[in-house]
């Protein structure tokens, strides 16, 4: 076999000289068979070729600016269709110039190895290799099609150490290759190791949970490789807290201690020899637990319960609970004080001074220097029915003062809600009033010496309404929330007692729900937690968490790993954030150890970021955040994990940094003049794109009606090599404006949405792309694509009658690709118009411009009119309906595409070029308006001899009739010229082509390119 590469003698102006690999099989005596053609459309030149074991033969060449191949079998009939070698399409790929050298070698095992020069991974102008697999039977392409590595989701079961993951299972590879894990990545809290028989072991680190990922690679072990992420679960396990589980144990408290500990009380019944009696367990910073449970109650006779626990500022903690003498008639409220060691300060003592009556419910909160204090409900000491009291303690547990009453109404029933220490140094008390027929809600405020501050504010009132429950947030304000009709609310209140915002629903309006209580987190956001009935005799623990504007934050959560039986979030203070962060929730209920146990569970929560006015340093979640960051500051803000969206409204300047971190997606918002905005080198790193949000937009608090105007330039280095940075400005209005300018980028590349208004647009020094979708391009838009060789403009809408389209001399800058939408490539439906004209000074000298209509369905048409370009070139493409085409005084290529077309070519060398026999029928031709000398027909992309195996040139045979399959003729009838072509030798025209050239016109095979 002998392969060559064949120039054309003559070169149209404006194009590059033509190309083609052609071969030839030579017989043993030296008989030449008949050449044929090697490589499809566009040009190419030959790198080399190789004869294959068993027969056949491979071809290898560079075609534009890329690297193929062709299989062929031993008769010279093609096996498949042509491929890509080369993976990278950046730069040019190329064996051209090495055809006396080995380009393509085989092993013993059949794989070929390609060799080549160009740009690719790790070298912008090097030597690579790549092996593929020739064909093994029908429907075998021979290209060693790389494995598929699929992202996996684990987690470490309950009581192991270590899991092993089977990553192959959802791997695959088209070849049936087979697939081996050959590296793994390092987890950042684990050890991770391949196991002999190909799975991959991950051990945990002791103690931690959480989330943690590692990578892994698999080869086929013919060159092809893929990497996939395995993400792996450490859960948080439910832990049982009493270890004596007979009876049952209930009603939680917990604190959290000096040095990271934390301490747990509850009720237990029967443990004491009587009736309930509080016990408790204090635990390490690891969460292991110290010592064994320990009684905190003195007394045994009758029964303790409702416990209340509390740590104090100066490390110690305190407990207080609810005793009920021996014949239960009358109960008391008693406290005990505890070193951090939980050894016995001040053994218990009893608070409430009138004993008449019921004293109990106490809540205990720690005030400055050790101080606390200890409210309760007291009935008929108020002169009604209950009242809320409250006693001062010294940090030595001596009564400061005397029991002052909360409630200003006394009118019936006060009952006790909850107390908690704000962030002033005072304390809230809340407590409802008992009413008919609605019960109120209500709350006072103290400081911390125990004066009344205002009076006491009602939060709400209905019937059949839950006591209050609260937690102090770290702004100075507060939340309260409480059940209704089984139905959970919150309010949150600002640092004067003042309603922040609406009321707002906890749980889900279909859920069956109670027992709700908050726990404050980090940066103003909390978490509720709260029982759902879930059926006949269970019910689970839920939480969720609300950001410092109150909004729920991610999804609501089941707290308990049970989720059978009766779980129940009973409980003075469920909850606590724990010194590494993570939150605490104790819960009772139906564990794997306990059928009736107090139990606890921490979480790793990803909690929402809070920026400040000042100069802030954030970190995002693992998940999609949204940070404001519009108070202004010098911000350096990574996205984490996720597709996050960072909000920076007008207060974005060159000082500040945005990652976006690990996701696909991470968008930059700004809304404001920004009149000469300039991003400094890395100022916006892994960021996918720029939203610059009209004054309409009022989603972030701006206030409608305004009107901004952007101007934008970026330096070198804010994309990365490779990498694609979108700027949507789309929703801008006819009165706003966008200029930006990119050209000082030659890493990355841009790709923009053009808005209402005017838009001047400098891309970078790689192929980018300007979006305009309807009635967005107008005659103030331009654009200029700078450096790269394919930058495209591209038009979405219907352009046509009084919304079409003429493009004023240099509106367009380097822009080597006008491509058009159809409406069947959107959600619009419908169909879309172009009418086009361009005037000259669009294309550079000497340049082509392509525009690409062949998106373009049956109903849509074009109308394109470059005909008054004067020095350079268009390569037009219609779509499936009848266009009408005019280019100017270039070397043009017109491909009108299916239905009857209207081809102008203009002066110039012009080619009209036809992929299809469906392209121009009889009962639908194509009229070539200005075919003269010099001009010609390309029908090289069709198979001239549909009944011949391979694609077969055809045969110009005149003005003669057809004879056989695969000739071509040029006839005039009725003053008019026709050319036609028969592919199937019925004698019939497959393709027709109406021509308007010359009377006399001599038609030769040099008008064509067959």
């Amino acid at each position: 076999m002998v392969a060559w590469t064949t120039y054309s003698l003559t070169t149209p102006v404006g194009q590059s000289s033509e190309r083609a690999v052609y071969a030839a099989i030579v017989a043993a005596d030296g008989t030449v068979g008949t050449e044929f053609r090697v490589n499809t459309p566009p040009l190419a030149s030959l790198g080399s070729v190789l004869a294959l074991q068993g027969g056949g033969f491979v071809v290898t060449y560079s075609q534009g600016t890329d690297v193929y191949a062709q299989l062929f079998d031993a008769a010279g009939a093609m096996v498949g269709n042509e491929f890509r070698i080369n993976e990278t399409q950046t730069g040019s790929q190329s064996v051209a110039d090495y055809s006396t050298l080995n380009t393509v070698a085989q092993l013993a095992d059949g794989t070929l190895v390609f060799t080549w020069y160009g740009s690719g991974v790790g070298d912008n102008s090097g030597v690579f290799t790549r092996s593929f697999t020739p064909p093994s039977g029908p429907g075998d392409d021979g290209i060693n099609d790389v494995p598929i590595a699929i992202d996996d989701i684990i987690e470490v079961g309950t009581g192991e150490t270590f899991v092993d993951v089977l990553v192959d299972l959802n791997d695959s590879d088209a070849d049936g290759d087979a697939r081996i894990v050959t590296a793994v990545s390092i987890a950042s809290h684990g050890m991770v190791a391949i196991n002999p028989d190909g799975t991959i072991r991950y051990t945990p680190n002791p103690g931690y949970l959480g989330e943690d990922l590692f990578t892994y690679t698999i080869s086929d072990g013919h060159g092809g490789t893929d990497t996939a992420t395995v993400r792996i679960s450490i859960p948080n396990r439910e832990v049982q807290i009493n270890t004596y589980d007979t009876a049952a144990q209930y009603d939680s408290s917990l604190a959290v201690l000096a040095g990271g500990g934390f301490v747990v009380t509850w009720t237990s019944n029967g443990q004491d020899g009587s009736g309930g009696g509080v016990y408790a367990q204090r635990y390490d910073a690891n969460n292991a637990a110290s010592g064994a449970e320990f009684r905190v109650a003195t007394s045994t006779a009758g029964s303790q319960s409702d416990s209340s626990v509390v740590a104090l500022s100066n490390g110690n903690f305190l407990v207080s609970w609810t005793s009920t003498d021996s014949n239960f008639t009358n109960d008391d409220v008693y406290a005990r004080l505890y070193d951090a060691a939980g050894n016995t300060l001040v053994t218990q003592f009893r608070v409430n001074t009138v004993t008449s009556n019921s004293q109990d419910e106490s809540r205990v909160v720690a005030l400055a220097d050790g101080r606390f204090v200890i409210a309760w409900q007291s009935g008929a000491q108020d002169g009604s029915g209950t009242g809320v009291y409250a006693q001062l303690y010294t940090a030595a547990g001596v009564r400061d003062g005397t029991p002052f009453l909360v409630n200003t109404t006394t009118d019936n029933n006060q009952d006790m809600g909850d107390m908690v220490r704000l962030a002033d140094g005072g304390f809230l008390i809340t407590f409802r009033t008992y009413g008919t027929p609605d019960s109120t809600l209500s709350y006072q405020r103290f400081d911390a010496e125990g004066t009344r501050l205002g009076g006491e504010t009602n939060i709400a009132a209905a019937p059949s309404i839950g006591l209050p429950t609260a937690t102090a947030l770290s702004d100075g304000g507060f939340v309260i929330a409480w059940d209704r009709s089984a139905d959970l609310f919150g309010q949150r209140f600002d640092a004067a007692g003042i309603a922040d915002g609406a009321v707002f629903a906890i749980s889900d309006p279909f859920d069956s729900a109670s027992n709700a209580r908050l726990i404050a987190l980090a940066g103003g956001a909390f978490v509720a937690v709260w029982s759902t009935f879930e059926s006949a005799g269970e019910t689970t623990v839920r939480a969720q968490v609300y950001d410092a504007a109150g909004a729920p934050f991610g999804d609501e959560f089941v707290v308990s790993q049970t989720e059978a039986g009766r779980q129940e979030a009973i409980g003075t203070v469920i909850g606590a954030t724990l010194a590494d962060g993570s939150l605490l929730i104790t819960w009772s209920g139906e564990g794997s150890g306990d059928d009736s146990g107090v139990y606890y569970r921490r979480f790793l929560l990803d909690l929402p970021a809070t920026p400040t006015p000042g100069n802030d340093v954030i970190t995002g979640t693992g998940g999609a955040d949204v940070i404001d960051l519009s108070a202004g500051g010098n911000d350096s803000v990574n996205g984490g994990g996720g597709d996050d969206g960072f909000y920076f409204g007008a207060a974005f300047d060159g000082n500040d940094r945005t990652d976006g971190g690990a996701g696909t997606l991470d968008q930059l918002g700004l809304q404001g003049n920004y009149p000469g905005l300039t991003l400094g080198e890395h100022a916006i790193d892994n960021v996918e794109m720029l939203v610059f949000l009209s004054g309409s937009d009022t989603r972030f608090g701006d206030t409608a009606g305004n009107a901004y105007h952007y101007v934008v330039t970026t330096v070198n280095a804010n994309v990365a090599a490779g990498q694609q940075l979108t700027l949507s400005f789309n929703m801008l209005s006819a009165s706003e404006s966008m200029t930006f300018d990119g050209s000082l980028e030659t890493n990355g590349s841009f790709r923009t949405y053009g808005g209402l208004g005017s838009d001047r647009l400098t891309g970078g020094q790689q192929n980018d792309a300007f979006h305009f979708g309807p009635g967005r391009w107008g005659a103030t838009d331009t654009v200029d694509g700078q450096g790269g060789g394919l930058d495209q403009l591209v038009l979405q809408g219907n352009y046509a009658a009084a919304s079409a389209i003429v493009v004023g001399a240099g509106q367009i800058r380097s822009i080597e690709l006008i491509t058009l939408i159809s409406a069947s490539d959107t959600s619009q439906g419908g169909s879309f118009d172009y009418d086009l004209t361009m005037h000259d000074d669009n294309v550079g000298v000497g340049q082509a411009l392509r525009v690409d209509g062949s998106r373009l369905r049956a109903g849509e048409q074009l109308s394109f009119d470059g005909s008054t370009e004067s020095a350079s070139a268009y390569l037009v493409q219609g779509g499936a309906s009848a266009d009408t085409i005019r280019t100017g005084g270039g070397a043009d290529t017109i491909t009108g595409g299916g239905d009857a077309d209207q081809l102008w070519g203009g002066a110039g060398g012009d080619i009209f070029a036809y992929l299809a026999t469906a392209d121009s029928l009889i009962s639908a031709r194509d009229r070539i308006e200005d075919f003269t000398s010099g001009d010609r027909i390309d029908l090289s992309a069709i198979d001239a001899n549909s009944v011949a195996g391979g694609v077969q040139d055809f045969a110009f045979i005149g003005a003669a009739g057809f004879t056989a399959a695969g000739q071509l003729r040029a006839y005039q009838s009725g003053g008019i010229w026709y050319v036609d072509g028969d592919t199937n030798g019925d004698g019939m025209a497959d393709i027709s082509i109406q021509v308007a050239a010359a009377t006399g016109y001599a038609w030769s095979g040099a008008d064509f390119i067959l």
